[in-house]
């Protein structure tokens, strides 16, 4: 008994530092209005700020967001009101968390009280982002007639969509956006019929995303009803397109359309939808699952300036009507099933005569991922051609010199295709190019490095790889390519040693020269690429190549050509902008000699480090412990002699390792992060004089590997430490890990200004390194340790991988979180996986809880729970036998609604899924 009451201390002393730490992250994340200062002397109306009151009584709002609204205080000075300077009467009203409720706990929420209708003049209403629970939108809200803006986006309303929203007539803009989309749009707003459009003859403005608009047949009649729109977002709605458009089109205003993401019926094609818009000068409809040639009709939208049809399965080849659209400056086919001659199709987009192939304006042109083919044609002009994706296409020949004449040209992408010959100096190229990525992999090209580069100062992404070029890497990279980031010339014929140039160039993440013929000593400089000693981040020139927007004012582009098979782990992974953060050096399969120099150790941002199959001697280096960041460490094939060091064993982060077939000797270390590699066996073979777990062979006077001493768990978490070290005094039996990632608000976000805020994390806190990589290491270090039961406490919505939440900083964080919930369930360690829904800062223990499994509970209403509630299931299940090697979703019911929960063996009785 004294046992369990020390664990269960133990246990709190985690928890109350992890509520602690949590509890602050809201208070980061929310988002205040601040107050909006009335003019002097005028007071609110009393009659609205009592129906301002009314309206606040019925909401929940635990954070005290509307702290400011208080009894016989002027209204107007309120958070989030604004009255006319003229009468005193209420005109704006914003509600709004500004960020997603979901992960962060529902702020506001609650019932929208009818006392609203008492705000007769109020034109803007701002709700989004709070939590209504799936609550249908009021029918009462039709009635707030002077209102020309109402959002209501991102704050799970659910049910039937009223009509009654048709009386506003006169609003300008409307947003009912969803927070995000069920595949069968369980949970979200719905309309199976949108005649209730028609009255909103002032509308301008229509954001509808992730709304169940399937049932909605007649959706072209309805919009076509609306004669000032402006803009026109219907993204993931499960549009129809099984009904005829009007013969006429009345949206005459429309500049902006997005229908992204709606599986139009394949039989129909591009029928029955918008193509008569010449006003138009944004039009989107990628990943629709369309069928069949792009339609003639397309070339009526005349006025386009920025045209996706991505991501579809159009065929055949582009219509001739395109050659109208000469106003082009963004065209996006990538990703189709487009054929025909390369040279045809340029041929129909509109040019000027005397101008060559390409349209004078256009900036951004993706052909890509299509069975295009063809000889390139030899006079490309495009003044203004920024960006040009040409890859995984089928084109031959030669690459045309007047590529590389072009002026603004910043990001080419040829990659993938069956290019040959050479590239000479190309003469007529400007004497300073504006090239910045440059990908030609998996071609036929030979010859030389190409001397044109030596033009390309502003370069930082090239990739030759996969071709036949040959000769040496030549001694100029260093000073004609200052800020180059990422090169990558593997599998080709290149040969000579490695010139010390390039072991100075500051700026290199990734180098990739493997699979050639290159000779010599292993350079002895490499801890001057000191790029590799910093983690990657998003304000560094590499992130903003491969995420790169052209300039000017265009809309869904993205200049990252694909994604990239990149050799580590002893696998090719795939990589799309995250090699952006993926920091490595791969020298493999060369005749390289010499020793692995000291400096290796300095580079401690490296990843992935291959120099497998060369014929390095001498011993590895006990600096290699400093590389605490690599994932994957392949020494193997080489010629390498002495003891493995023991600081190998601090590369916390590693996943694969390969020493095989070396002259190893000595005792292999055993503790932490070796322990837990997959393959034990074949990480050693062929190194004869090694010794101790997992070879066969026997260390001399030794029967076992000593545990590593307790000074040793460096690089671990402050609470996995904190947990060891009272450990040592109290003899802990189990781990209860709540680490999380915690994202943060971009400064100068002003929630006044509407929009929406940017998150970022910090550097060392991403995801991946906390949620991956930091509780991987936790629950190695654990198992070391000997310790019987691991409680970890995750997060609901894993099973999504679109959800809102990894899009927060580009983090994934919630894929992170899943995948140390696997690697947590296969490690064999009992284990007990709880994935709460969003945390309230609410008291604990007044609720019924109720438990779930694959985020069944995100389609109801109950998808919420008091911070104090999780740690007490945390606790309560150090307890019970039967919820071990057991996973569940954790939600609890409304206070006041069912029975507080006393009995958790009871609700541990109802959990049976393992993972």
């Amino acid at each position: 008994m004294a046992r369990a009451r020390q664990l269960i201390q133990v246990t709190a002393i985690l928890l109350a530092t992890w509520f602690f730490l949590s509890s602050s992250a809201p208070a980061v994340l929310a988002r205040r209005p601040p107050p909006q200062a009335a003019a002097p002397g005028t007071l609110c109306i009393p009659r609205e700020r009592d129906a301002l009151l009314a309206f606040k009584a019925r909401l929940t709002d635990p954070s005290n967001l509307l702290s400011s609204w208080r009894g016989e205080d002027d209204c107007c000075r309120w958070s989030g009101v604004e009255c006319s300077n003229q009468t005193g009467h209420v005109v704006k009203l914003q509600i709004s968390n500004g960020y997603d409720t979901y992960m962060f706990g529902s702020d506001i929420g609650g019932e929208i009280s009818s006392s609203l209708l008492t705000l007769r003049h109020l034109k803007q209403l701002d709700l989004s982002s709070c939590n209504f629970g799936g609550r249908p939108i009021p029918e009462f809200i039709g009635g707030l007639r002077s209102l020309t803006h109402l959002d209501l986006s991102n704050s799970y309303f659910g049910g039937r969509i009223p009509p009654h929203l048709g009386n506003l007539s006169n609003l300008i803009s409307l947003d009912l956006t969803s927070t995000y989309k069920q595949t069968d749009f369980q949970g979200v707003a719905s309309s199976l019929d949108l005649a209730w459009l028609s009255n909103l003859q002032k509308l301008q403005y229509l954001y509808m995303w992730h709304v169940d608009l399937h049932g909605a047949v007649d959706w072209t009649h309805a919009v076509n009803m609306l004669p000032s729109l402006v803009t026109l977002e219907l993204h993931s709605c499960g549009l129809q397109n099984t009904m005829a458009p009007p013969l006429h089109s009345n949206l005459t205003s429309l500049e902006s359309i997005s229908l992204d993401s709606n599986s139009f019926d394949s039989s129909f094609g591009a029928k029955n939808l918008f193509w008569d818009l010449p006003n138009v000068r944004y039009f989107s409809m990628s990943s629709c699952g369309i069928t069949g040639p792009i339609p003639a009709a397309a070339g009526n939208l005349t006025s386009v300036q920025s045209l996706s049809l991505d991501h579809n399965t159009f065929n055949g080849a582009v219509p001739s009507t395109f050659k109208k659209l000469n106003k082009l400056q963004v065209l996006e086919l990538w990703d189709n099933s487009i054929s025909g001659n390369v040279e045809d199709l340029l041929h129909i987009l509109p040019a000027d005569e005397l101008q060559g192939l390409i349209p004078k304006n256009l900036a951004y042109l993706d052909l890509s991922g299509n069975k295009l083919s063809g000889v390139l044609p030899s006079d490309i002009e495009a003044p203004a051609l920024e960006v040009l994706n040409l890859f995984k296409n089928s084109f031959s020949g030669t690459i045309p010199c007047s590529l590389f004449e072009l002026q603004q040209l910043e990001l080419l992408d040829i990659s993938e295709n069956q290019l040959n010959g050479t590239l000479p100096n190309f003469p007529g190229a400007p004497r300073s190019s504006n090239l910045t990525m440059l990908n030609l992999n998996t071609n036929n090209l030979s010859g030389e490095f190409p001397s044109y580069l030596q033009r390309c100062k502003e370069l930082k992404f090239l990739d030759l790889a996969y071709n036949n070029f040959s000769g040496s890497i030549p001694t100029w990279i260093r000073s004609k390519l200052p800020y180059l980031a990422f090169l990558r010339l593997r599998s080709n014929m290149f040969s000579g040693g490695i010139p010390v140039e390039l072991t100075r160039m500051k700026g290199i993440k990734y180098l990739d020269i493997a699979s050639n013929n290159i000779s010599g000593n292993m350079p002895l400089l490499l801890g001057n690429l000191i790029a590799m000693a910093h983690t990657p981040d998003e304000q560094g020139g590499f992130f903003k190549t491969v995420t790169f927007q052209p300039r000017g004012d265009y809309k869904w582009t993205s200049g990252f050509t694909d994604s990239l098979l990149v050799v580590t782990k002893g696998q090719q992974l795939e990589y799309t902008t995250g090699i952006a953060y993926m920091v490595n050096i791969d020298l493999s399969c060369n005749s390289l000699t010499g020793q692995i120099p000291q400096e290796i150790g300095k580079l401690v941002a490296l990843k992935s480090l291959n120099l497998s199959w060369n014929h390095l001697s001498g011993i590895i280096p006990q600096t290699i412990g400093e590389l605490r960041a690599v994932e994957s460490f392949d020494l193997s094939h080489n010629e390498l002699s002495g003891e493995i060091p023991t600081s190998l064993a601090d590369l916390t982060s590693l996943a694969r390792l390969n020493l095989s077939y070396n002259n190893l000797t000595g005792a292999i270390p055993s503790r932490n992060q070796l322990r837990a590699l997959d393959d034990q066996a074949s990480i050693y073979i062929d190194n004869p004089n090694l010794c101790g777990s997992p070879v066969s062979r026997n260390c001399p006077g030794t029967e076992t590997t000593p545990r590593a001493p307790e000074d040793q768990h460096e690089g671990m978490s402050d609470v996995l430490s904190l947990y060891l070290g009272i450990g040592t005094g109290f003899g802990v039996d189990a781990l209860v890990i709540l680490t999380s990632a915690s994202p943060k608000m971009k400064p100068g976000f002003d929630p006044t200004k509407g929009g929406r805020p940017e998150f970022y994390y910090e550097d060392g806190a991403y995801p991946e390194q906390v949620d991956w990589i930091g509780q991987r290491n936790q629950i190695d270090a654990t198992k070391a340790a000997g310790v019987k039961h691991i409680v970890l406490v995750g997060s609901m919505g894993g099973t999504n991988p679109n959800h809102p939440l990894n899009s927060l900083g580009n983090g994934n964080i919630l894929i992170w979180k899943r995948k140390s919930e696997q690697y947590l369930a296969d490690s064999g360690v009992p284990y007990t996986i709880i994935r709460p829904g969003g945390l309230q800062d609410k008291d604990g223990g007044v609720s019924e809880l109720i438990v779930g499994k694959d985020d069944e509970l995100l389609q109801t209403d109950t998808k919420a729970i008091p911070r104090a509630d999780v740690a007490e299931v945390c606790v309560q299940a150090l307890q019970y036998e039967e919820v071990k090697f057991k996973a569940f979703d954790l939600a609890s019911k409304p206070e006041g609604v069912g029975t507080p929960t006393k009995d958790f063996k009871a609700l541990f009785s109802q959990v049976t899924a393992r993972f």
